[in-house]
């Protein structure tokens, strides 16, 4: 393993079912909606499930964005999504759900490597940097999906359609 491949692995807990949640993190394009530091994401392509295509720009903490593609290459609803990405960031991601108690538990892994230059050239010393802001922007990603999960639970309890 280079000094620009990484492989992340993170778990997550939300109080919804499986179905719920998979509707929220199986689809990036609701990404924007409820996890910070994705700025936009652009649908590529008609396509649902295996073969849809969006564009991701993101930008967390450290001053730099990341522009790159995912193509759904795995979707076992609502069990595993799994894209591949290529861009600034190239590899496979996968979401795993499992019910658990009252709710989910979503793992997350990663396994890409950095294909900016300047984030390659500096790898040696940028790497632990790098690591606390993916760990970072991963907790912020936790706290938006349970707080739109909440959000969207109280809408359904209220009576508002879906999308309202």
């Amino acid at each position: 393993m280079g000094l620009s491949d990484y492989h992340f692995m993170v778990g997550w807990y939300a109080e919804a079912s499986p179905e719920a949640v998979w509707d929220l993190v199986a689809d990036p394009r609701t990404y924007v909606d409820w996890w910070p530091e994705f700025k936009a994401v652009t649908r590529l392509n008609d396509a649902e499930g295996v073969g849809a295509r969006a564009a991701a720009d993101v930008r967390s903490f450290l001053p730099y964005h990341l522009r790159f593609e995912l193509e759904s290459i795995r979707y076992d609803r609502p069990h595993v999504a799994e894209v591949r990405s290529v861009g600034d960031l190239a590899g496979i991601m996968r979401w795993l759900f499992t019910p658990y108690g009252n709710g989910t538990y979503v793992v997350f892994e990663e396994t890409v490597r950095t294909t900016r230059q300047l984030m390659t050239v500096l790898a040696p010393v940028g790497r632990p940097f790098f690591a606390w802001n993916h760990a970072r922007m991963m907790r912020h990603g936790e706290q938006g999906l349970r707080r739109e999960l909440a959000r969207l639970a109280a809408q359904s309890a209220a009576g508002v359609p879906p999308g309202s």
